[in-house]
């Protein structure tokens, strides 16, 4: 939502901004930034879907029967050769360990996310001062330079979560 309202703010800057070379150029760099709104949204579904798998995890049920199994395993003869209980008690742990990996995955992915967004927000605001102080398209390297290094990092972050889901988030 706060990448298409950027991006609202940005084609907005380009219409009002009288025709000519900047605008062409702003136009041009509106291109590559709808790509980038377009790799918010991808990040955005991937990463619904690493919550929603996190949400299949209940913890709570997990701990209670990790407690049950660790009280299993010590009451297990130490010389037993029934390792049940130390099975269980490990795939239980693993459950939990793939519960926190989600967790950070998902943390990280955010907070990766909001960054993305302020500086979304931040080269918006800037193509507003310079499309209003500038005469020379050259001007505007620096923030076309900006939006492409922005859009690559969106790109990277969705092709990460993509990769995290595939590999079941390095789950197991």
């Amino acid at each position: 939502k706060d990448a298409l309202g950027a991006q609202q703010r940005f084609r907005e800057t380009v219409r009002h901004t009288a025709a000519g070379p900047i605008r062409d150029r702003l136009a041009e760099i509106g291109q590559r930034l709808d790509h980038g709104v377009n790799q918010v949204w991808a990040t955005a579904r991937q990463g619904q879907s690493l919550r929603k798998a996190r949400r299949n995890i209940d913890t709570r049920v997990i701990d209670d029967r990790l407690v049950e199994a660790r009280a299993a395993l010590a009451a297990t003869p130490v010389l037993s050769s029934d390792d049940t209980a130390a099975r269980t008690v490990a795939s239980l742990e693993s459950q939990l360990a793939s519960a926190a990996r989600l967790d950070e995955v998902t943390a990280q992915a955010e907070a990766k996310l909001r960054l993305l967004q302020a500086q979304l927000d931040e080269a918006v605001a800037r193509s507003a001062e310079l499309s209003a102080q500038v005469s020379d398209p050259s001007a505007l390297t620096t923030l076309g330079d900006d939006v492409d290094q922005l859009v690559d990092s969106m790109e990277a972050l969705r092709l990460a979560l993509e990769e995290t889901s595939a590999n079941g988030a390095g789950l197991g």
